[in-house]
């Protein structure tokens, strides 16, 4: 890990510049985020290879998720002036802005929860280090999800309903929020985010 990742990856604010560069090589968002922009505008000419970067641009510029400068929000994002270099190019006055703003950790990964993605590596909290050989469990939060989940499966079948891991995905979220249940980052997770991350991979309890 290089000296920047290192004292980006433990703050509670990281740079945009960062960022942006640790989401451009990372496949999965760029994945995730080309699903994003393609469903936002279907004819989109967008590829793995610049969705990262732009969606990450639709969100600050759409404010969406907020850009701090000095400390204060910044209330629109392309109001930037830019000087050019000798070459008559832009790109190092704008890695240079880039730099100085910062996004707010807590907020991006909501976001990321809002709509459904996956949480990149670079930006979970690191684990402690355990026996090779011993099976990782899964994680509390999504176990006493998964039991609510069968609870209510059980309660709907009972009464002549026909429920699916997707009708159950909101009133389980609502359930979160208000048990306090919060995933590793520190954050309720919202509908979509059960239905990926906890419901895909649980199997609904058989009728009694």
């Amino acid at each position: 890990m290089s000296i920047a990742d290192e004292f980006w990856s433990a703050q509670s604010r990281v740079s945009y510049f960062w960022l942006e560069q640790q989401l451009d090589a990372d496949d999965t968002f760029a994945r995730e985020a080309l699903d994003i922009l393609r469903h936002v505008n279907p004819v989109s000419t967008h590829s793995t290879a610049s969705s990262a970067n732009e969606l990450l641009n639709c969100w600050t510029v759409q404010r969406e998720l907020t850009v701090y400068d000095r400390g204060k929000p910044v209330a629109d994002i392309t109001d930037v002036y830019l000087y050019a270099d000798a070459n008559g190019k832009f790109e190092t006055a704008l890695n240079a802005v880039e730099q100085d703003l910062l996004i707010d950790r807590a907020e991006f990964l909501a976001l990321l929860m809002r709509y459904g993605m996956s949480v990149p590596a670079f930006l979970s909290p690191a684990l402690p280090s355990s026996d090779k050989n011993e099976a990782k469990p899964l994680e509390n939060w999504k176990m006493r999800i998964q039991a609510e989940a069968a609870i209510r499966w059980r309660k709907l079948r009972k009464v002549g309903c026909n429920p699916t891991k997707h009708s159950l995905k909101d009133d389980l979220a609502g359930w979160c929020r208000t048990e306090a249940i919060m995933t590793n980052t520190g954050i309720n997770p919202t509908a979509e985010y059960i239905y990926r991350h906890v419901l895909r991979q649980w199997t609904p309890p058989k009728d009694d």
